[in-house]
């Protein structure tokens, strides 16, 4: 009777530590601008158990595009975005505390093709220059997102390089997400689209476009480098939960570290496919890993050099921000204390 009672008490003991353990899991709602490329990071960190090892149980989601994750976290259904920071600091100039606080990619990554009607019609080629590149923008139907995702601010952004209204001398055409893009381009609905890889990779293979802007592997260069999708959270909520976003940036972190690893970096590549791109051809889904590896950095740690070439983007395309706005919208505290306490093997 006793042994009996004394097994069932063990049971339960054990139990309550399993429980406890599962209890102890910090729950969070990350929002991605889509299910792209540019978010490999967070992916990376996923698939690899470094949320899991971090205490942290992610419910990641394709929000469908960079205003709709933003939306996401103002209102408080996420705590933790993967997005453009040009839309967290307009947002935050409107009043809502969001707060830029890691780097997940730096180049701009949302490259741009075109369909074979756009080719014939300006008799434009991927060997063309920039400039013959950037004239051809008049008179074309281009595909983004919506209005004021990364998506739209590049063809903003190209348009005014090649002294055009944007508004006038084409069509923006805003899509809703990538999954409309393709079909909309197979049927000359519009002559091309702005969006991450694959989307633009699948457009190549399967429909014959052609690459006009490749921005992930640094070819236009000046926004080689630029920062373009960064970890947001709203600052109210970090200040209260400072240790949990240190822990978020470790994970995000060392999903980087391996991403850049030539031992481990396949391991990565493959569990990632797996779980995230299997509708995605394999061997394409191999070539876009390799050409978008450098596009990641080194260390999700931010700094002014970063910020202020996101304020020039902003000046560029006639959205400018405030001083204090660019000042105040972005901190590297938790990124630094996550990386040094990452290499010093503290938790």
């Amino acid at each position: 009777m006793k042994r009996n009672m004394l097994r069932i008490v063990s049971v339960a003991v054990v139990a309550l530590g399993l429980n406890g353990a599962a209890l102890g899991q910090d729950k969070v709602n990350v929002a991605l601008a889509s299910g792209g490329y540019l978010y490999v990071s967070v992916m990376v960190a996923d698939v690899l158990g470094f949320f899991k090892n971090e205490n942290i149980e992610p419910n990641i989601h394709n929000a469908g595009s960079g205003t709709k994750a933003m939306s996401a976290i103002a209102a408080g259904e996420a705590q933790f975005s993967v997005t453009a920071p040009p839309s967290a600091f307009r947002a935050r100039e409107k009043g809502i505390d969001i707060l830029t606080v890691g780097a997940a990619i730096t180049q701009y990554a949302s490259n741009i093709v075109v369909s074979k009607k756009f080719i014939e019609r300006t008799g434009i080629n991927a060997n063309s220059t920039y400039e013959q590149k950037l004239k051809a923008l008049k008179g074309s139907t281009i595909g983004v997102s919506t209005a004021g995702s990364g998506t739209d601010q590049i063809v903003r952004y190209l348009a005014r390089r090649a002294g055009l209204n944007p508004d006038k001398d084409m069509t923006i055409a805003t899509m809703g997400s990538g999954a409309a893009m393709l079909p909309a381009l197979a049927r000359d609905q519009i002559e091309g689209f702005s969006f991450s890889p694959p989307n633009p990779d699948v457009a190549i293979q399967k429909f014959g476009a052609t690459m006009l802007f490749d921005f992930s592997t640094g070819q236009v260069k000046e926004l080689d480098g630029f920062l373009y999708q960064a970890v947001l959270v709203r600052e109210g909520w970090a200040q209260k939960n400072p240790d949990l976003v240190v822990r978020f940036l470790r994970a995000i972190q060392q999903g980087l570290d391996v991403t850049h690893s030539e031992q481990q970096h396949t391991k990565a590549r493959d569990a990632v496919w797996a779980k995230y791109f299997k509708q995605t051809e394999k061997g394409l889904f191999d070539q876009i890993w390799i050409n978008m590896r450098p596009a990641y950095p080194k260390t999700v740690e931010l700094n002014e050099a970063q910020m202020a070439r996101v304020a020039q983007f902003l000046a560029d395309i006639n959205q400018p921000i405030s001083a204090e706005v660019m000042k105040t919208g972005w901190t590297n505290q938790y990124a630094s204390k996550a990386v040094s306490s990452l290499r010093a093997g503290r938790r």
